[in-house]
């Protein structure tokens, strides 16, 4: 149902969450968990990149640096340290979550035919696979 990044995601957001529910100092040590388990996340990123084609490899590299730039945000903003204002911290979330979705959906879409494996000519080059359909 779920592969492994997925729910490396999750346990990472609960952790954060369970950090931002209880006082200082054990806060840091669900920090500590959550950007352990976002590093755990982004390693397996990285290894899904060996052989993968360049428009995979774009959209990786998005999913990595939003995934990286949480645990940041939390250590910075109201959370953790609150050297970072609320509205400063909204606008960071903000623009992350802009960039991973919208960011990541635009870039897959103006990039179809090249990451769904048709040439130039619009033949698909997998051809074994539409044999069932």
């Amino acid at each position: 149902m779920f592969d492994n990044c997925a729910v490396l995601q999750i346990l990472s957001t609960l952790a954060a969450l369970c950090g931002a529910l209880v006082v200082a100092p054990f806060k840091y040590m669900w920090w500590f968990a959550s950007a352990g388990l976002a590093i755990l996340v982004i390693a397996q990123l990285l290894a899904t990149l060996e052989g993968a084609n360049e428009n995979r490899k774009n959209l990786t590299y998005i999913t990595i640096a939003c995934t990286f730039i949480y645990p940041l945000v939390w250590l910075l903003g109201s959370e953790g340290t609150a050297a970072l204002g609320l509205s400063q911290e909204v606008g960071l979330v903000a623009v992350t979550e802009l960039a991973g979705k919208l960011g990541f959906g635009l870039y897959l879409l103006f990039n179809f035919e090249a990451a769904s494996g048709e040439s130039e000519d619009g033949e698909a080059l997998n051809q074994q696979s539409q044999q069932y359909v």
